[in-house]
């Protein structure tokens, strides 16, 4: 191909030099790439950037430009990009297309430059594809750096704009950009949480609170699309235009544009406090002007974007967040409000499926990987040609390269915003150690690329179910077979100087031990090497220290005591990404092993090396640091994740390598948990605490192992049977169906899932329609020291106003609306006896709430499901009693567990299923998160405010919110949390997926770390919890406060209290222990300790059943003795 590379020669935002950076960093290399490949390469640098010039490769023709190209802008009354970008200076556009041909060459198949508009390139060259680039919506850290590169234009005459409609709502031909987008939004959602900067929340939650957030980030004013597109002639006519339009109740949260290359500071202390004497709801520190990529790392805090050009509305799309655009730029066919035929949720994962899978690819792959980049530019040139060219027309990335799994390496490239100080330490200790080696040698296994189960040998009992089904059920152990047969091998070999077996030792012993055909040994070898390659993954350190040693220069060699063949580990390494090493030193192929050192001496002699010049990278102590010390081989040890979790003492207690290892829930949970949390040296507090002290952990070790465990039980047991539909209820539905999407989203055999609006508040006051039903709704318990106004309202939606109202209050004996309510008998008598007066009033009202409910009802297809079933935490199963009395619809339920409060429902008919069990004594059950069911719905419960009822807008029935005060500070925790929680769903998906479709979870074992957290939480997890509250509008109580406080030493276990903000306002761990005698404590240890997964899980459901049903006589007689206590 034939290629001109363009950098203009004027000066942008008064900077000669603006385009030194894109130039010297991203288009020479790209040039320079594309010449070596073999491409006619010519390179146009202007004057002021030529002491780049011996940067450019031999290869390249470097075109000089004419002087009198570099004064056209004197003629022009806006900077020359304001003019070409706004195309209406005509003889501009033929003026430097006059001066530029002379200099340029004929018949380009591609132009590649960097963000300035070029009318008088396409003038040139009409034919000719213009590949605009600049940096991807997705592009500082964490993310994965991309490049947004557009065949058509630059903003409002680019593809994202003129094709907006088809890209938020693609035709049903566009394979997969939903699930991508999905994909690729929870991954934002796990690293901007996981890397978030601790400033911001401490900023924000200094600031005043609001019912809602709005991210504003203000740009550059004298850049040409926002003085074309935007409207305003500068950012702080912007902001004073957002401030005028905004709601009271939004918080709208400032930040600035502040860049080495550019910056432009509006706001000053002094200027925003005289702005908040209009504007009270501006938010806005200086402190922002110092936190790189400030606005990424607020986007977890905010519920929307408000923006005029920023890309940080894109970014907002990942969330998920509402977005609002002032002007009419080129993201103004994106703003929320735009009429769609599909939902907002549904735009924004289409619009990052389509910019992360068809616009943006990732930046290394057009800088550094030439192959990708010439089919890259063919696809483009070929697009250009076709008259029917669209958006929708656009080349998969995916495609370009096929067989390489693109997206895959897109997730796996996202970044940590923020290395630790250990990560640092490492790093310099490792680049210090390349300097004086020539070859550094890589160990394979656990060094660059990781299994996803706790022990490598876990891997055969995932694929014993395969071989099961693939032999008919002739082979049912395949795992202590194939690790039989591997032992034999090692002792057949022992003593021989090349002792190393090989897999096909391996399967020859089988075939002569246990007779198996050669047919049916090569069909199973090759299921075993299929899943081999398939699970393995690339550990995200090694990786870092490969990429370090290939750009110091360094050579590189790979070096595995492994059995399998060299094709094999080929595989597995080019897989996952792997390139640019000289040689493969395996033991399976010289016979010879690291662990006697012969493995070593075979690699020096090969490459004719002294043992000095040579750096080996490894895991083990003793193969990969003790052996070749011995040897005078320098050596840098990354300990493996596993080993590195199991020197923190709570880790190796819940997953104890001594007791249950080997099964593969528990492989699946201990070795995703030491992969994420692990992989890393974080300091001192990885060995004493949980979650280091860190929300998004607490989502991922103890929240997502229960919720991976619930939601799995559910989509198999909904499929089993035969549920058409699930509905999550809100709100800690949202969370539960987030899960399920990820685990079941693919599976054609799944029901069908949607996120149901439901409240206790809502459907209950919807259900009334008798004074009895009033009366029963009166007599619950309510908090003590709720005002009298606040509970009539939040119980039954009835506004204390009226002559009727105040004549009921006196006669039940109520002095005025705010006064407030002891929580006694007689108060709750006068409740009730108001309630009893009121009886006609609050029917009237549930009348009025009763028909809008229903009206969504209808609009969610539940009244037309053929066997739907709803999912909800637990505990009683009213709400389920609720919407069925309200629908008429029959209904099957899906809890975590139900309690003996529900024997009244079940009763009645309603199915109920639990996870742990039905109608569960939870005072008798060892189950820590039926014991701290507060703590267990704050951590699970939406960012949502409460729903109060559905009222109408525009003739559709709309949910309404309570106003929550303080409400962010808890979304922005929960928002960690969930993200954490999501991302053990998102990595068993990724790591495990249809390995372990027929695994089910014990639910005590994924309440391991759950209840360690609560009963002996370490300092720095227990202070995650300090100054968090939630509501309980039912119960009559606005705020109620959450925290844990570690106990003095006890023999007793502590256990999750909530109080009302109004006593102490923090919930402490007591020393209640677990509630029963001690007779009972030890009686559930030992279960704990020596039974079953089944015969646990049935305790825990059912304890009298346990006993009555056990074969042992000691055991019936302990029940009997207790007198079935």
């Amino acid at each position: 191909m034939k290629l001109l590379f363009w950098t203009p020669p004027w000066a942008s935002q008064g900077n000669p030099m603006f385009f030194r950076n894109c130039t010297e960093k991203f288009l020479i290399p790209q040039a320079n790439m594309l010449a070596e490949h073999g491409h006619q390469v010519d390179f146009v640098l202007p004057a002021a950037l030529g002491s780049l010039s011996p940067l450019l490769s031999g290869k390249v023709r470097k075109i000089d430009l004419p002087l009198d190209l570099y004064r056209v802008h004197e003629d022009c009354e806006e900077e020359v990009y304001t003019e070409l970008y706004r195309g209406k200076n005509t003889d501009l556009v033929l003026r430097i297309a006059e001066l530029l041909k002379p200099a340029l060459g004929q018949g380009y198949d591609a132009v590649l430059l960097w963000e300035n508009p070029v009318p008088f390139l396409q003038y040139l060259f009409p034919h000719t594809v213009v590949l605009h680039q600049m940096p991807g919506t997705f592009t500082r850290a964490p993310y994965p750096e991309t490049v947004t590169i557009d065949p058509q234009g630059l903003y409002r005459q680019g593809l994202l704009f003129t094709d907006a409609a088809a890209i938020q709502a693609p035709a049903i031909g566009e394979r997969g950009l939903r699930s991508v987008g999905q994909r690729f939004g929870a991954a934002v959602r796990t690293h901007l949480s996981a890397g978030s900067n601790p400033a911001v929340p401490e900023i924000l939650n200094a600031a005043n609170e609001a019912s809602s957030r709005a991210l504003l980030p203000l740009q550059v004013s004298s850049h040409y699309a926002f003085s074309c597109d935007a409207g305003y002639r500068n950012q702080y006519d912007f902001l004073l235009d957002a401030l005028d339009k905004s709601d009271p109740e939004t918080s709208v949260v400032v930040t600035q544009y502040v860049h080495r290359l550019a910056s432009e500071k509006v706001l000053s202390a002094e200027l925003c406090d005289a702005l908040r004497k209009a504007h009270p709801n501006l938010v806005f520190d200086e402190a922002f002007d110092g936190i790189d990529s400030v606005s990424q790392h607020l986007l977890p805090h905010v519920d929307q974007v408000w923006t005029a050009s920023s890309s940080l509305g894109l970014q907002a799309m990942a969330w998920g967040h509402g977005l609002k655009v002032f002007g009419e730029t080129f993201l103004a066919p994106y703003d929320q409000d735009v009429p769609s035929a599909v939902s907002w949720v549904e735009r924004c994962e289409h619009t990052v499926g389509f910019l992360v899978s068809k616009y943006q690819p990732l930046a290394s792959k057009v800088r550094r990987d030439a192959d990708f980049m010439t089919r890259y530019i063919e696809a483009l040139i070929a697009w250009k040609k076709d008259e029917d060219r669209s958006a929708e027309t656009l080349s998969y990335l995916a495609d370009v390269q096929p067989g390489t799994g693109y997206i895959d390496e897109l997730l796996a490239s996202f970044r940590p915003s923020g290395s630790s100080k250990a990560d640092s330490r490492a790093l310099k200790e490792f680049s210090e150690k390349l300097q004086s080696c020539n070859v550094v040698s890589f160990d394979i296994f656990d060094t660059l690329v990781r299994r996803p189960c706790e022990k490598p040998g876990d891997l055969y009992r995932f694929i014993q179910p395969h071989v099961s089904a693939l032999t008919g059920g002739e082979i049912r152990n395949f795992a202590q077979i194939r690790s039989n047969c591997e032992h034999m091998a090692r002792i057949a070999n022992k003593g021989l100087e090349a002792d190393e077996i090989t897999l096909d030792q391996i399967y020859e012993i089988m075939g002569a031990t246990y007779g198996y055909s050669d047919e049916l040994l090569r069909v199973i070898k090759h299921l075993e090497v299929g899943i081999e390659v398939q699970v393995c993954s690339v550990r995200p350190f090694g990786q870092q220290l490969f990429n370090l040693a290939k750009s110091m220069g360094k050579s590189i060699v790979l070096t595995s005591d492994m059995y399998l063949s060299e094709p094999v580990i080929e595989a597995i390494v080019r897989t996952n990404g792997y390139d640019g090493y000289s040689s493969l030193f395996l033991s399976s192929t010289s016979g010879a092993r690291k662990h006697t050192g012969i493995l070593f001496e075979h690699l020096l002699d090969s490459m004719n090396l002294e043992p000095e010049e040579l750096l080996h990278v490894g895991d083990n102590l003793t193969t990969d640091v003790a052996k070749p010390k011995e040897m005078g081989i320098e050596t840098f040890h990354w300990p493996q994740a596993i080993d590195r979790m199991r020197q923190n003492g709570r880790y190796k207690e819940i997953y104890d390598p001594r007791n249950g290892a080997g099964k593969r829930s528990r492989s699946i949970l201990a070795g995703l948990t030491a992969h994420r949390l692990f992989d890393r040296e974080l300091g001192k507090d990885q060995k004493g605490t949980l979650f280091n002290g860190r929300a998004f952990n607490l989502g991922f070790s103890a929240v997502g192992p229960i919720l991976l465990g619930y939601v799995k039980w559910i989509g198999d047991q909904a499929k089993a049977r035969g549920i058409s539909d699930l509905y999550f209820f809100s709100r800690e539905g949202f969370i539960l169906h987030e899960v399920y999407k990820a685990l079941f989203g693919s599976d054609p055999d799944a029901p069908k899932s949607s996120y149901f609006y439901i409240s206790r508040r809502c459907a209950r006051v919807a259900a009334l329609e008798s004074v009895s039903e009033v009366i029963a709704l009166a007599s619950e318990p309510f908090s003590p020291n709720v005002s009298l106004a606040k509970l009539l309202t939040g119980r039954f939606g009835l506004p204390l106003q009226g002559d009727n109202v105040h004549a009921a209050l006196e006669t039940a004996g109520f002095a005025s609306p705010e006064q407030v309510l002891k929580n006694d008998v007689e108060t709750r008598g006068r409740f009730v006896h108001l309630a009893r007066l009121l009886a006609e009033d609050i029917l009237k009202n549930a009348e009025i709430e009763r028909a809008a409910y229903l009206d969504y009802v209808r609009f969610t297809g539940l009244n037309d499901a053929h066997h739907p079933g709803v999912v909800d935490v637990g505990w009683k199963g009213n709400l389920q009693a609720s919407l069925m009395k309200l629908t008429g619809k029959q209904v099957e339920g899906f809890y975590y567990a139900t309690t003996t409060d529900a024997v009244t429902f079940a009763r009645d008919g309603h199915v109920h299923h639990g996870y742990l069990g039905t109608e569960v004594n939870e005072a008798r059950t060892p189950s820590a998160v039926l014991k701290n069911r507060h703590l267990f719905e704050y951590l699970t419960c939406h960012t949502d405010p409460t729903l109060i009822n559905f009222g109408y807008s525009d003739g559709q029935a709309v949910p309404i919110f309570h106003l929550e005060a303080g409400r962010h500070t808890r979304a922005a925790f929960i928002a960690e949390v969930h993200a954490g929680a999501l991302a053990f769903a998102h990595d068993y998906q990724r790591e495990f997926g249809n390995l372990s479709s027929d695994v089910s979870f014990d639910p005590f074992l994924c309440e391991g770390a759950f209840k360690s957290f609560v009963e002996s939480p370490a300092k720095a997890d227990a202070e995650l919890l300090r100054g968090k509250e939630f509501e309980d509008i039912v119960g009559g109580v606005e705020r109620k406060g959450l925290s844990l406080q570690k106990p003095p030493a006890s023999t007793s276990r502590p256990r999750v209290e909530s109080k009302a903000a109004g006593t102490d306002g923090e919930c402490r761990a007591s020393n209640g222990g677990l509630d029963a005698p001690g007779r009972r404590r030890l009686e559930a240890t030992i279960v704990a300790l020596f039974a079953s997964d089944r015969k646990r899980l049935k305790y825990g459901r059912n304890r009298r059943r346990f006993f009555e049903d056990s074969k042992s006589r000691i055991a019936r007689a302990w029940y009997l003795n207790a007198g079935g206590a």
